[in-house]
């Protein structure tokens, strides 16, 4: 009896996780069929998005060539090299489960935004006061392709390096989301929607995890503390930026349709700007969890 009650512990703790995780993946899934309803299907909300969309012309000649640097670098060539890089890291860590589960999230989120985008979501003309994008573009692909190789490489990297690698890969996702609408390509809900996607497949990837994994939830450890500072950190960041971003793109609404000043349409942009980073930043907090608290990197040889 006393050596099969703590597996039956062991299997409570892991069920629950799996289910948490399969909520979470269930609830992303809602909050981007929201995003195209509140965005897409309403006249008031592709206003907004397309107010946002004019306030990037505001100074676009100025930073227009980092703009482009940051989207010439996302190519299909540039897709496949990354996934296999990103399956390499861990394999030569003798991780081949690890490097599965991340060329999975990569693999995952860019085809789905592809099917959603062209296959299931579609884009009625609301906005008759001049649409930019008179087609769907939700989600942006370029935004999904840049934070799912950014959660990939987190996932695969040694746990030293890990917070450095997801700081760096968070940057570039947020930073990435914010220039397809700086150039014009993606309203704001479209670099969102792909945040929402790679969470989707961040949490798919975690019910896997915990699935196979030697534990659920790891033991105190001092050497948690970095972790805990910067999950709280980029938590703090999401939550931060979403409101702001939500704050920003509620005053827009009352503008729309024609928002004319430069102040408003600054505003517009800055406020899906917010949002997108918020968005990235919390894909990448709520990543750091599932490696940490599922002990992602005892899942192929079980040792700490």
């Amino acid at each position: 009896m006393v050596s099969v009650w703590p597996r039956v512990r062991w299997w409570r703790g892991k069920r629950r996780a799996i289910t948490w995780l399969a909520i979470v993946a269930v609830l992303a899934a809602g909050l981007l069929v929201a995003i195209d309803l509140v965005f897409v299907h309403t006249t008031r909300g592709q206003w907004v998005d397309d107010a946002s969309l004019k306030g990037t012309t505001i100074g676009r000649a100025r930073i227009i060539d980092p703009v482009s640097q940051i989207l010439n670098v996302i190519s299909v060539t540039a897709l496949g090299i990354a996934t296999i890089a990103v399956g390499v890291v861990g394999f030569l860590r003798k991780r081949p489960i690890l490097a599965l589960l991340a060329m999975i999230v990569v693999a995952g989120s860019v085809l789905s935004t592809e099917l959603i985008k062209y296959q299931v979501f579609t884009r009625p003309l609301l906005d008759t006061y001049g649409d930019r994008l008179p087609f769907n573009t939700l989600p942006s692909g370029h935004t999904t392709v840049a934070l799912s190789v950014a959660v990939g490489v987190t996932l695969v990297a040694p746990a030293r390096l890990r917070l450095l690698v997801g700081t760096i890969g968070v940057v570039y996702g947020a930073a990435t989301g914010v220039a397809t609408m700086s150039a014009g390509w993606h309203r704001p809900s479209d670099a969102v929607a792909a945040c929402v996607v790679v969470g989707t497949w961040v949490a798919l990837v975690g019910v896997v995890a915990a699935a196979l994994g030697p534990d659920v939830v790891r033991p105190d450890d001092p050497n948690d503390s970095p972790y805990t500072v910067v999950v709280v950190l980029f938590s703090g960041l999401a939550v931060l930026l979403l409101v702001i971003g939500t704050a920003a793109l509620l005053v827009t609404a009352f503008g729309v349709p024609q928002p004319s000043s430069k102040p408003r349409l600054f505003l517009a942009y800055a406020g899906g700007a917010s949002s997108v980073a918020g968005a990235a930043f919390a894909v990448m907090a709520g990543l750091l969890v599932v490696t940490r608290r599922l002990a992602t990197d005892q899942l192929d040889d079980g040792k700490p």
